[in-house]
């Protein structure tokens, strides 16, 4: 991610080679918008119960701005009853979580419901929330 972005890359929010005292609350602090993607059952979950053990549950939490979910699972994962209240809550939270579409499965390269909307959707979903805070 690095070398593709030409930023640094934090992965962890005790990294003593890192110029930043408090990632986790540096990295949000003058963020428009904090955008989770691709996003895990895991990270949904943490963000649904507020768990922060790690960078980035901890910066979804301290993000002053809106928090964009963008979920890829697998479709059995997506459609779990778990996942499914657990999109609920984080929704219920503020967090605006997308829904995942048809695509191709990684783990075994078939179709499934659980991928990533396209880029273009994202963008726009993006778009619109910047728009309503500024």
């Amino acid at each position: 991610m690095q070398a593709y972005s030409g930023q640094a890359v934090f992965i962890d929010g005790f990294d003593e080679g890192s110029n930043l005292y408090v990632p986790h609350i540096q990295l949000v602090r003058e963020a428009d918008l904090f955008l989770v993607m691709p996003a895990t059952a895991n990270a949904i979950a943490k963000a649904a119960h507020g768990i922060a053990d790690d960078l980035l549950s901890t910066a979804i939490i301290a993000s002053p701005g809106p928090v964009v979910i963008v979920p890829c699972m697998n479709e059995s994962m997506w459609f779990s009853k778990v996942v499914q209240r657990n999109v609920e809550l984080a929704r219920a939270h503020g967090y605006h979580v997308m829904e995942p579409t048809r695509g191709i499965e990684i783990a075994d390269l078939k179709p499934t419901f659980g991928a990533m909307p396209p880029l273009e959707q994202i963008m726009g979903t993006i778009s619109l929330l910047l728009a309503r805070k500024s």
